[in-house]
């Protein structure tokens, strides 16, 4: 007897239900879609996996059935599996050209040909069904077992056959395991794929199915088992070069999480060659793909990523062009370099900040021009001050004079910028200033100036300088004086020995840089201090 599927439209559920009934008397198994059909199931997955049961599909033709994408669906299908397709024509209808070459029954009339569609029914061969997964006559019988549960109508049975194919070291087994990848029931892809990635395959079809899964939204509780172990960037890059082609397939998804996990998977893996798809995902209408994809640029990184830093310093977003200045300022090339010279012009400060601190960063000596002109007229005190340090980094003495004007700026962090800038670039004519400086009010400016004074080499200062640590009331300041010092040797010993006995809460600093300079002088300040009361 035959195995028959019967698909028709809901306003032919009474016939339908009449054909069932022929069919049961008859001795044939029938299967219905709403016989088989749960709340909750995925109905294609149900019915391709009914279906590849079957031997017969009878489809009830009328122009309700025509109209219908479910009924098409299951012909359709039933056709691309080899099932038996028989359609009855119970009203008048329009067929569709696959089905018009079929031999069809026409129930039209008041008599009904009931024994022609018995006798059609009947001719279908008795197939015994293969698996869908293959699986070699040499298995143990307990891979083909779970390899045949692979094509349950249970969708808990279909998952434990695919965990146990996954626990078995047997390679007839593993390759059960990926064939399971490209199933008809998207419930077994998809354990498959998860089972197959906790397992550290690298198959990139693990992608493909996965990505299926996010789209359709698909059954999260069914997957919720694994996503607390695993997740779709983790798993790209551990699949590698092989998972880039999927990715940036992934580029162009609907859904912006799924972009932009493939694009910060794309980052990790680091293939120079998917640059210019990142670029253009900085094109992106979502804010997260295209932080994604700055980040992804950065970890990639090199002269091919220039394009891409420089597009983003015209982003909308003020965090995403931060992160191309700071890419930027790791590329020494004159194109990045004059980028960054543009951004010195931004409207907000923190960017403009950023692009002085990154020309500094990068010594460009073409940049001084527009440094200086930001450290003589920017609004913002912040971009002034920075703008002094990227000039102390570059180190030309032409900045000197606008440094020393910068001293009497109102602004403690513009003049603590300046010291140290005209320490760094080391011109003797600051040293007259910059003494000056280790009197002013702010202790920072004061820790700074005897900092430039100290690489300046100025001797002759070295006793204020060590009254302006005392003074300091800032740890982290008058430490960076206090190491400094002990560039100068044994002529800072006596400044150093007043900081120790003067000022306890930096002792344990001071005293380490003596023993460093290991005089006998130096030595017994320490040891004074050591046995103190």
């Amino acid at each position: 007897m035959s195995t028959v599927f019967i698909s028709y439209d809901r306003e032919d559920s009474d016939f339908a239900e009449l054909v069932q009934a022929k069919l049961h008397r008859a001795d044939h198994t029938t299967f219905m879609d709403l016989e088989i059909l749960n709340a909750g199931d995925d109905w294609r997955d149900k019915i391709d996996l009914t279906l590849r049961a079957c031997q017969v599909l009878i489809v009830i033709m009328t122009p309700e059935a025509a109209a219908s994408h479910y009924v098409a669906y299951e012909w359709a299908f039933a056709l691309g599996a080899g099932v038996k397709v028989i359609p009855l024509e119970l009203r008048t209808t329009e067929l569709h050209p696959r089905l018009v070459v079929l031999q069809r029954i026409l129930f039209t009339d008041k008599a009904r040909p009931w024994q022609k569609l018995l006798e059609e029914v009947q001719k279908a061969p008795d197939l015994t069904l293969k698996d869908t997964v293959w699986v070699a006559e040499t298995a143990p019988p307990v891979v083909k077992k779970a390899v045949g549960a692979l094509d349950s109508l249970d969708p808990d049975e279909q998952k434990r056959a695919v965990v146990s194919l996954a626990q078995m070291n047997h390679p007839s087994a593993y390759d059960a395991l990926i064939a399971a990848l490209q199933h008809p029931a998207k419930n077994v892809r998809v354990t498959a794929a998860f089972e197959a990635a906790l397992a550290r395959v690298e198959d990139p079809r693990i992608l493909v199915v996965l990505l299926e899964a996010v789209r359709d939204n698909w059954n999260a509780e069914h997957i919720s088992h694994y996503t607390t172990r695993l997740n779709f960037e983790d798993i790209a890059v551990n699949i590698g070069p092989a998972a880039v082609p999927i990715l940036i397939g992934a580029l162009s998804d609907g859904d912006s999480d799924v972009r932009r996990s493939a694009v910060n998977a794309l980052g990790e893996i680091g293939d120079v060659a998917v640059i210019p798809d990142l670029i253009q995902a900085l094109n992106d209408q979502a804010y997260g793909v295209r932080f994604a994809a700055i980040f992804a640029l950065k970890e990639i990184g090199g002269p091919a990523a220039i394009p891409g830093f420089i597009q983003a310093l015209r982003d909308s977003d003020r965090e995403i062009r931060l992160q191309a200045i700071s890419a930027l300022a790791n590329i020494d090339d004159p194109i990045a370099s004059a980028s960054l010279r543009d951004v010195l012009e931004d409207p907000i400060e923190d960017v403009r900040c950023a692009a002085a601190k990154a020309l500094g960063k990068l010594k460009d000596k073409s940049a001084l021009p527009e440094l200086l002109k930001h450290l003589r007229e920017d609004p913002r005190a912040a971009v002034r001050g920075d703008a002094a340090s990227a000039i102390g980094q570059i180190g030309d003495s032409t900045a000197v004079p606008d440094l020393l004007d910068a001293l009497k700026s109102q602004s403690w962090y513009v003049r603590r910028a300046a010291v140290v800038a005209l320490g760094q670039i080391g011109d003797p004519v600051a040293i007259t200033e910059l003494r000056g400086s280790l009197a002013d009010d702010d202790a920072d400016v004061r820790c700074g100036a005897g900092e430039a004074l100290i690489l300046l080499k100025d001797e002759t200062s070295v006793s204020k300088i060590a009254d302006a640590v005392i003074r300091s009331g800032r740890r982290d300041s008058s430490i960076s004086v206090v190491r400094a010092l002990e560039e100068m040797g044994e002529a800072a010993v006596p400044a150093l020995a007043e900081i120790l006995a003067k000022n306890p809460s930096l002792g344990t600093e001071t005293a380490e840089v003596l023993k460093r300079v290991g005089s006998k002088e130096a030595l017994d300040a320490v040891r004074k201090w050591e046995f103190q009361p």
